[in-house]
């Protein structure tokens, strides 16, 4: 079934089984254990492999993938699992349909012959000669042209077209493919000409698109801008989801698990030189942009993911973008900063063994990030203090290990001599700030200095069926922000108090009146988010206050659990133990159920 697939791609059972299993620990490579969730033991025998993305339990037989471990945890049919897990990957489920099961078999074999045409043009005596040259000037040897399936698009204008039609495949299915486009002049024309050709496989060996180099020397491809960028790559298809798939990463999955880590690089020609110098567990992003997907992916084969994209402004920002997101999903991060040159290409061209070198002494991320932000500043002095925490906070922020996240806390406090409590006051503030709801296919974005806390009370303010929907939905208490939390405290009781009121009487009236302090502010508030949403409709407003809301408990849920395992580090009483881990379990049960 193509939605099961699909959600084991998208979901880690590591992480799953976290979340249900407070205990879990690394044990090994890719294999974690833990006291086993389905029967009451003393020693853990309880084992999740991540290389299989399976869970057993030695103690009381009990085993399976995803799917079998929530049907144990939730004591519910394959049914109800499936729509729990789609919910939490983002799959939408569709029945399975035997035409579309045919489509995309049809779709990948009409690729594969697209990939023997490229590499039997590159292979021709004539015709592949530029692109033989090419690679020659690069040092790309022989081996690694027929491992990675290089090609070449003939500088033709249906070349590619007309031999896959010939087979038997439509232009609408070379168009679907991404192979071919729409012509003015009617029929279609070939995607790819006069261009190298990198195939993009999937993680079973598919392939699924292409990449495509441009001719001519490293900065003036051979033709004019008519031709295009100087890479084209295929576009999102059927078969090829552009967020989700990693070039490369089908040949260096071995050396992933070998090495326990995977190299990020930013093209297609770093990826082939890294792996001649012998890094061989080297992958690309594709177009730069590092995805939660694609995160999720990589850590199915190892736990580290060494970052060393191009020197320039736009590899500097996918880095940054990128370790936010591998942060964010528990991955342990370094960095290699390229050596020489602007990418690793060059590098390894110059020295491939300092190439090696770079690799093997990639430094722990947050290590390398003070080093950055202290340089060239002075401690003493307030404003290099605040520029130093501005530029740190943020990955703190989403850092999933509290014990990690504490160090670094830590070690700010004592760079910048701010106590460490005001310190955790702005972690929190910068943890709840961020993007809101979808509208219109884009994240519709509240200026970032508005905590999550805040934009809800804000609409609750400017709209009477948000207020109502956080008067029966939303605890007080699981509000983080003391301040914040005590607002939302006097605003409940007193709507709960003046049911029947006009909202806006009841505002102006009860709500305003009974506060001392903050009216202008809260006043201020109401009017910035009446702005910020005032496209929006109310269903999605609605929408809005519902994720939030489900955020806010996300947060407080996170809190307590981190004070539970702070007490549980103090071995406490066996008693005490018992209900603590009666009460993770049940915190991990309530956070699988949010939104």
């Amino acid at each position: 079934m193509a939605d099961v697939d699909d959600i084991k791609q998208r979901i880690d059972i590591v992480e799953l089984v976290r979340e249900y299993v407070p205990g879990l620990a690394r044990a090994g490579t890719n294999n974690w254990k833990a006291r086993c969730p389905f029967h009451t033991e003393k020693s853990p025998s309880f084992m999740v492999s991540a290389d299989k993305q399976i869970f057993h339990c030695f103690g009381c037989g009990e085993g399976g993938d995803i799917f079998t471990f929530v049907m144990k945890q939730e004591n519910v049919e394959f049914p109800e699992a499936l729509r729990t897990l789609a919910q939490r990957a983002g799959v939408e489920l569709t029945p399975e349909n035997p035409q579309r099961r045919s489509e995309k078999t049809r779709l990948l074999d009409l690729l594969a012959h697209a990939a023997k045409f490229f590499e039997a043009v590159l292979a021709h005596r004539q015709t592949g000669v530029k692109a033989r040259s090419y690679l020659d000037q690069r040092d790309v040897p022989e081996e690694l042209r027929m491992t990675y399936r290089l090609g070449y698009a003939p500088d033709q204008w249906n070349g590619l077209s007309l031999a896959l039609k010939k087979k038997g495949y439509t232009e609408s299915e070379l168009q679907r493919a991404g192979l071919s486009m729409i012509s003015p002049k009617g029929g279609v024309y070939d995607r790819f000409r006069d261009r190298l050709i990198f195939p993009i496989k999937n993680t079973n060996g598919d392939i699924v698109g292409f990449g495509g180099r441009a001719l001519g020397t490293d900065d003036e491809p051979s033709h004019t801008d008519a031709q295009g960028p100087k890479y084209l790559n295929s576009p999102q298809t059927p078969v090829y989801d552009k967020g989700r798939t990693i070039y490369g990463l089908y040949e260096a999955k071995q050396a992933i698990r070998d090495t326990k880590a995977a190299v990020l690089v930013e093209g297609y020609m770093d990826v082939l030189a890294s792996v001649k110098a012998g890094v061989a567990h080297a992958v690309a992003v594709s177009g730069t942009a590092l995805t939660p997907d694609a995160v999720r992916q990589l850590k199915r084969f190892a736990p580290m993911l060494i970052f060393s994209l191009d020197t320039d402004a736009a590899g500097a920002a996918a880095t940054d973008r990128g370790v936010r997101i591998a942060l964010a999903h528990g991955a342990e991060v370094r960095v290699a900063p390229v050596p020489f040159g602007k990418d690793p290409d060059e590098c390894v061209r110059h020295d491939p063994e300092l190439w090696r070198k770079t690799i093997t002494d990639a430094r722990p991320f947050m290590a390398y990030a003070f080093d950055r932000a202290t340089h060239d500043r002075d401690v003493s002095q307030v404003a290099h203090k605040q520029q130093i925490t501005n530029e740190l906070l943020p990955y703190m922020a989403v850092l999933t290990d509290d014990v990690e996240r504490e160090h670094w806390l830590q070690k700010l406090s004592v760079l910048v001599g701010v106590a460490h409590e005001a310190l955790r006051d702005r972690l929190r503030k910068e943890k709840s700030a961020g993007t809101y709801p979808e509208k219109g296919g884009e994240i519709a974005v509240v200026q970032q200095q508005l905590s999550r806390a805040h934009v809800l009370l804000g609409l609750a303010l400017a709209y009477p069926f948000v207020l109502d929907f956080v008067a029966d939905h939303l605890d007080p208490e699981t509000i983080v922000e003391n301040s914040v939390r005590d607002i939302y405290k006097k605003l409940l009781f007193t709507y709960t108090t003046s049911i029947g009121s006009n909202p806006s009487k009841f505002l102006q009236e009860d709500f305003f009146r009974s506060l001392d302090t903050q009216v202008d502010d809260l006043k201020q508030l109401t009017l910035r988010i009446e702005k910020d949403f005032a496209t929006f409709t109310p269903d999605a407003i609605h929408q809005t206050a519902v994720q939030l809301a489900a955020d806010l408990a996300k947060e407080w849920i996170v809190e307590r659990k981190a004070e539970l395992i702070r007490k549980l580090a103090s071995t406490p009483p066996a008693q005490q133990e018992e209900e603590i881990y009666k009460e993770l379990n049940r915190l991990n049960r309530e956070l699988a159920h949010l939104p």
